[in-house]
């Protein structure tokens, strides 16, 4: 995909082309890439992550294989979901800390874990308003979505990502595009 890149500005003001600096430097020095998983199904996807320390960003998944969630962001209603790990955001502390504050909290808390820390973005977390096929009402809106995955993209210490499609594959495209930026910006 980068190979055919002209020119992609993001609202964030970055331009995602410098990822084809990031990725050869990268590959020069042996340390590979960073794995991105995408797909529909929520639990195949964190199967992928299973070895990274997991901040989901979603209305909650089981606990993986492993016990790999380590933090939830973006919980449906109240924070005290059955399953939940200690570590869960609901959406009442986002509108209260801001999604930067929660964000950075999540992460922090997840790197703790021995480890390597990896995001998992399930697209469940929208508000229905943003997605017709989500029927729970509260979900986070586009902007604060996008604004998470570029806060992720920046973070030295994630070391992997998952993006789970629901109905619009181009809010996924975007996800994954605002996450590519804040890769960009490292």
């Amino acid at each position: 995909m980068l190979n055919q890149v002209v020119g992609v500005d993001l609202d964030s003001g970055v331009d995602v082309r410098r990822l084809k600096a990031v990725i050869a430097t990268a590959q020069d020095e042996g340390r590979g890439g960073l794995p991105v998983v995408i797909g529909s199904q929520p639990d195949r996807v964190l199967e992928e992550l299973e070895r990274f320390s997991v901040v989901e960003v979603g209305p909650g998944l089981p606990i993986g294989p492993q016990g790999n969630v380590a933090a939830v962001v973006g919980l449906h209603g109240f924070s005290d979901t059955p399953g939940a790990p200690d570590a869960s955001f609901s959406m009442q502390m986002i509108d209260d800390w801001g999604i930067d504050d929660v964000m950075a909290s999540a992460l922090d808390l997840a790197s703790r874990q021995k480890r390597a820390l990896a995001v998992l973005f399930d697209l469940a977390v929208l508000d229905p308003a943003f997605d017709d096929e989500r029927t729970t009402p509260g979900g986070l809106d586009l902007r604060r979505l996008f604004q998470a995955a570029r806060a992720c993209g920046r973070r030295p210490d994630v070391a992997a990502a998952g993006f789970v499609k629901a109905a619009s594959g181009v809010n996924l495209v975007h996800t994954v595009l605002s996450f590519c930026a804040g890769l960009a910006g490292r």
